[in-house]
């Protein structure tokens, strides 16, 4: 747990770590939480946190402001800590719901088949599609990925982890193992060493372990 004593404080904290759950009050000093809320939803990495406010002021009309600034969870003081603490659990299910979503979309279909939010689906699908272009690349990585897409590697981190569970490392071998199953599948006269070429490993052995790890059998039993 992370603690603020203000707005301005808690947004600096949140973009120094990665934050499963924010919880902020509404009325703070230097910032308060409306425009903390609006910062958090408008920054590149931050934006699939979800973010629970709490307020003494309970009017509809206030509930209301915390909603249309993209609230995901509205809890009145006094409260009780049960039901704090099911409104977070509830957030981080419904999160953990989506990464499972998020990350099978992301493989296993097309770039225009990606159906998410309209930014992180078309954040999804470019990330999709730079990888697709340098599959058999064995020297495109990390580094590449992220200048690729503009960003550095820590947001590219971030934002894919939050997105998909899965670290850019990760998503990129997934991907490069996808195609070779494909491959593999569908070969004539192609080896496995050639095979694992064409999807950007030089070492075959290397290759063979991580298939196995992947799908359970190894790649030579296609």
């Amino acid at each position: 747990v992370v603690d603020a004593a203000n707005g301005a404080e808690g947004f600096r904290k949140a973009c120094e770590v990665d934050p499963a759950l924010i919880i902020s009050d509404v009325m703070m000093p230097e910032m308060n939480g409306l425009d903390l809320l609006g910062r958090l939803k408008a920054h590149e990495t931050l934006q699939t946190v979800p973010v629970l406010m709490l307020t003494a002021r309970n009017e509809e009309r206030d509930r209301l402001a915390g909603f249309e600034a993209k609230a995901d969870a509205y809890v009145a003081k006094p409260f009780h800590l049960p039901e704090l603490q099911a409104q977070m659990a509830a957030l981080l299910d419904t999160r953990r719901r989506l990464q499972q979503v998020y990350g099978q979309q992301v493989v296993r279909l097309a770039p225009d088949q990606v159906v998410l939010e309209p930014e992180d689906g078309q954040f999804l699908a470019q990330v999709q599609a730079t990888i697709e272009a340098h599959i058999g690349d064995a020297a495109f990585n990390v580094e590449a990925l992220a200048a690729a897409m503009h960003v550095s590697k820590r947001q590219l981190y971030r934002r894919l982890q939050a997105l998909t569970s899965e670290s850019p490392a990760a998503l990129v071998r997934r991907m490069r193992l996808e195609r070779a199953q494909h491959l593999l599948e569908g070969r004539r006269h192609a080896t496995v060493s050639e095979v694992a070429y064409a999807v950007g490993f030089n070492d075959a052995k290397h290759f063979s372990r991580l298939y196995r790890q992947q799908f359970g059998h190894a790649p030579s039993a296609l």
